[in-house]
């Protein structure tokens, strides 16, 4: 959990829209989505594989690493609670 989130706190969020689509929001303006980028190849043939594999959250780990996350947040707010107590 700890590693967990220490990559969670260090992923960067992105406030972004998607070029040539017709996504709007509910004001019809053109939808803005808040995100990450969850796997940049930067390799459109799938050669950047192994230990050459550039390091970023995939997007299967992302899941388990925020939940590991915020069970750790959790278990140290339980900690800090027992102790005030």
């Amino acid at each position: 959990p700890t590693r967990a989130l220490a990559v969670v706190l260090a992923t960067k969020v992105f406030d972004f829209r998607y070029k040539k689509t017709s996504y709007l929001d509910a004001d019809e303006q053109p939808a803005v989505f808040t995100g990450i980028v969850g796997f940049d190849r930067r390799d459109p043939f799938l050669k950047n594989v192994g230990r050459l594999q550039t390091p970023s959250l995939n997007e299967i780990s992302l899941f388990g690493y925020l939940i590991l996350s915020v069970q750790a947040l959790q278990a140290e707010i339980d900690d800090l609670k027992a102790r005030l107590n």
